[in-house]
């Protein structure tokens, strides 16, 4: 596993799970982490997503891949906003007088733990003040419910 990959299941994973009260303060956290990833590791997943970048009237078409989090067993994704669009005039980029860069990301595909397999995803919803967007499998495969954080 990554360690990009543990890290966004690791933040993921504090900002998702129900508050775990301790009989005291813990000193050392890496038994709650391998814990958390023995129990959730399959709710991560590969988002394959295309980024077209228009910029003064010409468009470039970029393949790209972050992770997700399968939340549900019915397919809801959660992924980092910037997977799914990206704002360039907000990033202080562009010239002066012309528009700034615009990306959107379309041709989302889904790899679940232990496949190789490519699903299609849709875009539900996406929340700019949070950073975090939500996808949806097109057809969740039957076997996502073992993956999905409970």
């Amino acid at each position: 596993m990554t360690l990009v990959r543990l890290l966004v299941l690791s933040a993921l994973l504090v900002l998702l799970s129900p508050p775990v009260h301790a009989a005291g303060p813990v000193k050392d956290y890496r038994e709650v982490y391998r814990q958390l990833m023995a129990q959730h590791a399959g709710a991560v997943v590969t988002v394959k997503f295309v980024m077209s970048v228009t910029n003064s009237g010409s468009e470039q078409r970029i393949e790209d891949r972050t992770q997700a989090i399968l939340v549900s067993a019915d397919g809801l994704l959660l992924v980092p906003d910037r997977a799914v669009s990206l704002d360039f005039a907000k990033l202080g980029a562009g010239t002066p007088g012309q528009a700034a860069p615009v990306a959107k990301s379309s041709d989302f595909r889904v790899r679940l733990a232990d496949t190789e397999d490519w699903l299609p995803a849709d875009l539900v919803t996406r929340d700019n003040e949070l950073g975090l967007a939500w996808l949806r499998l097109r057809k969740p495969a039957g076997d996502s419910r073992m993956y999905a954080l409970r």
